[in-house]
Formats: C-alpha cells, structure tokens, sequence
C-alpha cells in the first residue's frame, strides 16, 4: 500500500514539475525574447517614416521615443498583420500602427497587448454585419466601420483612416488609440470603459469622474452642445474611454482646459502628460 501512495506521489510530483517548467519556462523565454527585440533600434528609414507619418513621435521626449522604439520592436515581432479586400500590407503600414498602438503602453508596466494575436487591415471604411434587435425580431444590420476590438485576439482597421489619424495629430481622431484602448479595456475582463488600474484604490476615483463626465457628454449631445470629447463616446462607457483616449493624446490642452478631472486620472491611468509635449 505504501509503495502505491509513493508512486501516485511521485507520478503527481512529475507531472506538477513539468506544469510549472512548461508554464514559467514558456514565460521566461518570452521576456528574454522581449528584452532582446526592445534593445535594438529602429533603422534610419523606420525613423524617417515616424518622423513625417506621425508628428506626435517628432513631439515627444528623446527618452519616450526611446521607449516607443522598443515597444515597437516587441509589437512587429509579435503581432500577425493580414490585409483585407485585397490590401497588401506592407512593412511601412506595419510600423504606423505599431507605433501608435504602442503610444499607450509609454511608462506603464504593460504585456504588449498579449491578447492581441491578429490585426487585419483593409483599404478603407469597411461593411460589416451585427446583429440587431427590434421588438424581439433580431436581423443582421450591416455596418460602415473604421475599426474593430476583438476580446479574442484580432483588431480591424480602415488603414487609409489609420494613416489618417496619424498624420493629423491635433483632431482628436486616431483609429488605432481608439481600437487598442478598447484592447487595454477588455484586458480587464469585458468592455467596461473600466481598465485593469494600477491601485486599488483608484477605482472608486475613476468610477465617479468617469461617470460624471460621461453622463455630461450624453447631457451635452441632447443640448446639441459642442465637446473636445466625440459625442460617439455618448455610446456607452467603453466607447467613451476609446474617445477620451484619443482627446488625451491628441487634444491634451483643451481636455485638461474643459474636463481637469478627467485628464488627470487618465495621466495617473496612462502615466503620461501630453499637455508638455504640445507646448
């Protein structure tokens, strides 16, 4: 009897080790393959297209677009591109996208948007079906559509809007931050406009101006009132952290004029404060 306790347990030690050698050796190959990706740079010709497709690199800080580099570099090696209606994605389109998905990851403890296996990129705005509820009649309703956020691993965008939203920094409109915010929002278990926050502590602060500001832009589309904040975000609370992201980064001085509430838990969120790099 005792010699079989003694191989049931080591039979469950076996297999235990092995779990764990697999679970934290899978891991640590992919920080030293992160480490190693993060320390090499851009080359000139990736830099040069930052510089002329993406003022917002030109505006930040010579540490920040150090970091952002090495971001990149783990975001190209990781993340699979796929081109839709026919669009062939080139290393150039990979590299806008990157670039400023990464923005979001600048000075935080991040995990590369793990989740994030697939982005498909189609030449423009794009129709797709959703489901559509009436009177307990459901139909499928098609779409125009700039972008997707997946919780299961794939992000859609409109590359010409992509390009777009890069070039003109100072519109508030930026396709890729407003889809990987989304990203950012589901890592926390759904589409909440509640991410995962660094303290605990935070989230009763950010529930309470977030739900203020939030129930004042649906307040101020009813009145028909203008708002640095995109009234889509009026949608429902994870649009509305999708389009304040997008005012954060691009519209800083005017969101921190009209909402400082509101900039400053997304400067404690994002750890950033894009107000200096405007000036």
């Amino acid at each position: 009897m005792m010699a079989v306790h003694l191989a049931i347990f080591l039979v469950c030690f076996v297999a235990t080790s092995v779990w764990c050698y697999v679970i934290w050796g899978q891991k640590y190959l992919l920080e030293k393959r992160r480490v190693a990706h993060h320390a090499k740079p851009l080359s000139s010709q990736q830099l040069h297209l930052l510089n002329r497709a993406m003022p917002l690199y030109r505006r930040l800080p010579p540490t920040l677009q150090k970091q952002l580099s090495g971001h990149i570099q783990v975001f190209l090696a990781e993340k699979h591109f796929v081109g839709g209606d026919g669009l062939v994605v080139d290393d150039n389109m990979r590299l806008v996208v990157a670039a400023n998905a990464c923005l979001l990851l600048l000075n935080r403890h991040s995990d590369n948007f793990i989740n994030v296996k697939t982005i498909v990129l189609y030449p423009g705005a794009y129709r797709a079906k959703q489901q559509h509820q009436h009177n307990q009649i459901v139909s499928d309703v098609e779409q125009t559509r700039l972008g997707e956020s997946w919780p299961w691993g794939t992000v859609v965008l409109s590359w010409s809007d992509s390009l777009a939203g890069s070039i003109n920094e100072q519109d508030g409109h930026n396709v890729i931050l407003h889809e990987f915010s989304h990203q950012l929002d589901q890592q926390n278990g759904g589409a909440t406009g509640t991410p995962k926050l660094k303290e605990r502590a935070m989230y009763q602060q950010w529930n309470k101006v977030l739900s203020q500001e939030y129930q004042q832009l649906r307040s101020q589309l009813w009145q028909n009132k203008s708002s640095v904040i995109d009234t889509y975000g009026a949608t429902n609370e994870a649009e509305f952290f999708a389009v304040i992201t997008e005012s954060f980064f691009e519209r800083p001085l005017q969101l921190r004029k009209e909402h400082s509430a509101l900039y400053e838990i997304l400067y404690r969120y994002y750890q950033v404060d894009p107000v200096s790099w405007f000036r």
